[in-house]
């Protein structure tokens, strides 16, 4: 109980302390906080390929089917529900431009309790920035099964060089890797591919073990993931890390690029319960948030 009254007390510490924009470390900006009462779960985050100044978000499961767009500095746009969705746990979504058409991933494919047989990916067509909020209808809706078990997986990015899906389970460590194609027709079901161990992740230290040891397994855990508009850097959040895995060129497979060289590890805020990534529009720099509202929106410079 005291942990969670904690966090709050946090929360508006930062909200009394900060003004948007303002440093909070190094590379590190508050850009923003939302305050609607509907985003308690901050689950996802993507940048709009419209505009650079309107993310998408998303909550986690128990809540309705619905995308949010607001501004970085967290001012409220509109909400737009995903008709037909079935949402069980949604857990990322990722936004990319294909030919002339911009589009949101969303990814159903959380799974606490290791029990799904399989897990959903949809794609919306991105409403027009003109668009009046209202029901969105998936074009499509992909049923992708783990070779090898049910995998809880909060960490989707879109590789539309290598025209691939990319899936990082939360809990295995080291984490997994799993691509499934991109262009897959409506309805469709796959398998996903496992292509690596995620290496280079932190471990946590002895101390942190010996103090804390349920905080300590935690820290490890993927939440978010996403590919930079140029294709190169792959970023990836834990509970207390951020990483950057390069690669060469656009085409090199990501199970190539983490082996070959060591990521880059970023500053982090303070921030409860991180679960929320999205590379900004121009690729120079990151958003990230978490789960706990009032929804602290900040943006890190690698």
């Amino acid at each position: 109980m005291r942990l969670l009254l904690c966090v709050p007390l946090l929360t508006f510490a930062l909200l009394t302390a900060c003004k948007q924009g303002v440093p909070v470390g190094d590379g590190v900006q508050l850009a923003g906080i939302s305050t609607n009462k509907a985003l308690d779960e901050t689950s996802g985050l993507a940048t709009s390929r419209l505009d650079a100044n309107r993310l998408w978000v998303m909550d986690d499961s128990g809540n309705p089917p619905n995308l949010y767009a607001i501004t970085p500095s967290g001012n409220d746009i509109g909400t737009w529900t995903v008709e037909g969705a079935d949402k069980k746990d949604w857990e990322d979504i990722a936004s990319y431009s294909d030919g002339q058409k911009h589009w949101l991933l969303i990814a159903d494919t959380g799974d606490n309790g290791g029990i799904r047989k399989s897990v959903r990916l949809l794609f919306v067509e991105e409403p027009a920035l003109d668009a009046q909020p209202g029901p969105l209808k998936p074009a499509r809706i992909i049923e992708v099964k783990w070779p090898n078990g049910p995998r809880d997986c909060e960490a989707v990015a879109v590789d539309l060089s290598r025209r691939e899906v990319v899936l990082i389970t939360k809990k295995r460590q080291p984490p997994l890797v799993y691509t499934v194609p991109l262009d897959l027709e409506d309805g469709d079901k796959v398998t996903a591919k496992l292509i690596a161990n995620l290496p280079h992740v932190p471990r946590p230290s002895k101390a942190d073990i010996e103090n804390n040891p349920k905080m300590a397994k935690l820290s490890v855990q993927v939440t978010a993931a996403d590919i930079s508009p140029d294709g190169l850097s792959l970023a990836v959040l834990t509970y207390r890390h951020l990483l950057l895995y390069k690669r060469a060129t656009p085409k090199t497979s990501w199970a190539r690029a983490t082996e070959q060289r060591a990521p880059q590890e970023l500053s982090m805020p303070l921030l409860p319960q991180p679960e929320a990534l999205g590379w900004a529009l121009d690729g120079h720099s990151l958003y990230v948030s978490g789960e706990i509202s009032p929804t602290l929106i900040y943006r890190l410079h690698p």
